[in-house]
């Protein structure tokens, strides 16, 4: 189950990562893909896996964790991006009046990743009190 988690992690941040850098590369605000639909569908299978293996380590493996963290956050990602106008999808855009993208977009990816990090971090922390108050037993 390690192993499978350790792919997940691996495909669930490159995927995580392309999407950043496409949203950064691409000034206008608008593709042709829809970002909730297209996070949804890369995804949710990366979800699904990360909690079928949280559930077989027993709640004890930290990289099942980490898998089903970066399942969660590559899912809202597209949420996010649509939401504050960073990219949207193109015949949406349309609808809305052809908006300038949002100014600060490269601002709120960083914050972003930087939340990503910061919720992997808050559960490695977590894994180290579980594991010292254990070892003190």
């Amino acid at each position: 189950m390690r192993y499978l988690a350790a792919v997940n992690i691996m495909i669930g941040s490159i995927a995580l990562i392309m999407g950043v850098a496409y949203c950064i590369q691409n000034d206008s605000g608008h593709s042709g893909f829809d970002p909730i639909r297209e996070g949804s569908v890369y995804f949710l299978p990366i979800i699904i896996i990360a909690v079928i293996c949280v559930v077989f380590t027993r709640f004890k493996s930290l990289i099942s964790w980490f898998s089903l963290i970066i399942g969660f956050s590559g899912f809202v990602f597209g949420f996010y991006v649509h939401h504050t106008g960073i990219m949207q999808q193109y015949d949406y855009w349309l609808e809305r009046g052809m908006l300038s993208p949002n100014p600060h977009s490269f601002w709120l990816l960083l914050g972003y990743l930087s939340l990503t990090v910061t919720a992997l971090g808050f559960v490695y922390f977590i894994f180290l009190e579980k594991k010292k108050h254990n070892s003190h037993q």
